[in-house]
């Protein structure tokens, strides 16, 4: 009777490994697409491009038609410092999304950071003509800033300033800081007094004014001029003149 029973207690553990093992192959298993999307997300958000390079990878291989994936892919890819086929990844993208803010940029950086410059320029100066915002001819003038590409950079940036109608303090500091690297001291103190204008209570702007050698205040602010115009600005970049 005891040899019985204990027969029946070996037979039950022999059963409850069993299930253990088939659990645990379950859990170790492949993953599914989405699993692997959540694990480059995380990574991306710690700045652990090669895990989210690895994992959207396979993302995009099981997924070859997701078009988010290829973003997050192509981000990673830049993160690795391959932009070559951070490129590719990101065109494969747009062609689904052509009208994605976030696609259209990051594939005008991997453009750039792969030698296409031009490429980038024109994406992005084609947006900004087709939207007329003043946010897409700023980030075109960033982009060209950092190319040392300052004749477009400066139409691009009076174009942002223009089209917001001189309301908002972004536009102007946008012009402060490019006139400050090419050396205009007065145009970038000009476009200073005028962001002060717009918000006269910026410490960081009256501690910029201090640092050229003038005081804060009401006599040093300067209306934007481009209050005095209403009008949406006209494409200020000539295609293959610049």
């Amino acid at each position: 009777m005891e040899l019985r029973r204990v027969g029946v207690m070996v037979m039950i553990l022999v059963g409850v490994t069993a299930m253990g093992c088939q659990s645990n192959a379950r859990r170790t298993g492949p993953r599914a697409p989405h699993m692997m999307a959540a694990s480059g997300d995380r990574a991306l958000a710690k700045g652990d491009f090669a895990t989210a390079e690895a994992e959207y990878a396979q993302v995009v291989e099981a997924q070859p038609w997701n078009a988010r994936a290829r973003l997050q892919y192509g981000k990673a890819l830049l993160g690795v410092d391959n932009p070559r086929k951070a490129r590719e990844e990101l065109e494969k993208a747009y062609t689904t999304l052509p009208k994605d803010d976030e696609v259209m940029y990051t594939l005008a950086e991997a453009m750039g950071r792969s030698g296409e410059y031009e490429s980038g320029v024109r994406l992005l100066q084609t947006i900004a003509e087709e939207r007329r915002r003043p946010t897409d001819w700023l980030r075109l003038g960033r982009y060209a800033q950092r190319g040392k590409d300052y004749d477009t950079a400066e139409k691009a940036y009076l174009a942002a300033a223009l089209g917001d109608g001189g309301l908002h303090a972004e536009y102007q500091m946008a012009l402060y800081g490019y006139y400050m690297e090419i050396g205009d001291e007065t145009k970038a103190v000009q476009r200073l007094a005028m962001a002060y204008w717009l918000e006269p209570k910026n410490e960081e702007f009256a501690a910029k004014i201090k640092n050229h050698g003038y005081q804060p205040g009401a006599a040093f602010a300067l209306r934007p001029v481009e209050q005095a115009s209403q009008r949406v600005p006209d494409p200020v970049i000539l295609r293959g003149d610049r």
